[in-house]
């Protein structure tokens, strides 16, 4: 529906690009941010603001099922635990990525284009090629 499409035109930009290879999400509900010090001072620390980005992440989490692996952290711990971790997981990731492909962002998404957005990025292919950026003078040289 008009979500997924709003979704699609929000990740248009990253199409192609090198896709994560996690998304490390720190959790925390707004109750426990609430009882932290200092909340509220910035325009976007109103629970309610808070409580409709948590689930618009979780959604996206559901969304990106089976692309990125996701990895929730519950943020209440220390900051020691929490640290620790992040640690663990960051080192487990680099050591999979080592081995692993680097794929692209939103691939599947690019196959359900329409043929008029396909053939817009092919008109704005074929002018990137007849346009194509200055080389700067010390790229010449090389």
């Amino acid at each position: 529906g008009a979500q997924r499409r709003l979704l699609r035109w929000c990740a248009g930009p990253d199409r192609g690009l090198p896709a994560p290879d996690a998304v490390l999400y720190l959790d925390l509900p707004a109750a426990q941010a609430r009882e932290r010090g200092d909340f509220g001072g910035e325009r976007y620390e109103k629970e309610e603001m808070q409580v409709r980005v948590r689930e618009n992440f979780l959604k996206l989490r559901a969304m990106d099922a089976g692309r990125t692996p996701w990895h929730v952290i519950d943020a209440s711990g220390t900051i020691e635990d929490i640290s620790e971790e992040i640690k663990q997981i960051a080192s487990s990731v680099i050591e999979k990525a080592c081995t692993t492909p680097i794929g692209k962002m939103w691939e599947e998404e690019q196959e359900e284009t329409t043929g008029t957005q396909q053939e817009a990025g092919e008109v704005n292919n074929k002018r990137a090629k007849q346009n194509p950026p200055p080389v700067e003078e010390e790229e010449k040289q090389n």
